[in-house]
């Protein structure tokens, strides 16, 4: 794969991409998630609206024409995606933060691949830890591909740590620019604004039945 800069060419081995199966029963289908930051990209201009988020529209849109083949995308379904007030809290309470209230939590999306949210990060049943534990180990950290390293995604310079990736529950207190995500060593208590140029992308999909 060919990537280029200001002046110069990069060029990168392809390799297939790795996915890990979270569950079998995600609205009774098998969830799929990549088991490294593939890309980097900003979660939006200003806000943390998932539904009209630019970074929806890119693994949608984009990432689904260049990922996958022909096959592929016939094996993959279009699934509804929880985005409401409770996804954007931790699994084991859903009333965490502002006891549960959050302005900016919107409604279901219909997506082919999507990103994971707070809640979902934070599932037991899906091999994750509680939102505020971190370290070596963590099954939340996530290795950088120097795809996305070339275009200026974050990786620890540690082998025990990876980089940070974004989550598609918006932050609940200060404004609609701020958006969780995962840090390096697996915590997900995290925010940062939506058009950070660290963070990085790690994808989730469904397969059909």
């Amino acid at each position: 794969m060919e990537q280029s800069g200001t002046s110069s060419y990069k060029y990168f081995k392809v390799e297939p991409i790795k996915w890990r199966m979270l569950t079998d029963n995600y609205n009774r289908k098998k969830l799929l998630f990549s088991e490294n930051i593939l890309l980097k990209h900003r979660y939006d201009a200003k806000s943390n609206n998932y539904e009209n988020s630019e970074i929806r529209e890119y693994l949608n849109d984009t990432f689904w024409s260049i990922a996958f083949t022909s096959s592929a995308k016939s094996k993959i379904d279009e699934t509804s995606v929880n985005n409401n007030a409770g996804s954007t809290n931790p699994n084991s309470n859903y009333r965490q933060w502002q006891n549960g209230v959050n302005v900016f939590a919107r409604g279901e999306t219909m997506d082919k691949v999507f990103l994971l949210s707070e809640s979902e990060v934070t599932t037991e049943e899906y091999g994750f830890t509680e939102y505020n534990v971190c370290g070596s180990g963590n099954t939340r950290i996530r290795k950088t591909t120097d795809y996305a390293m070339a275009s200026g995604a974050y990786q620890h310079n540690s082998t025990v740590f990876g980089g940070r990736w974004w989550l598609r529950s918006p932050y609940c207190y200060s404004s609609e620019e701020f958006v969780r995500y995962v840090h390096l060593d697996g915590w997900a208590n995290k925010y940062a604004s939506v058009n950070d140029s660290y963070a990085g992308v790690c994808p989730a999909l469904c397969l059909k039945d």
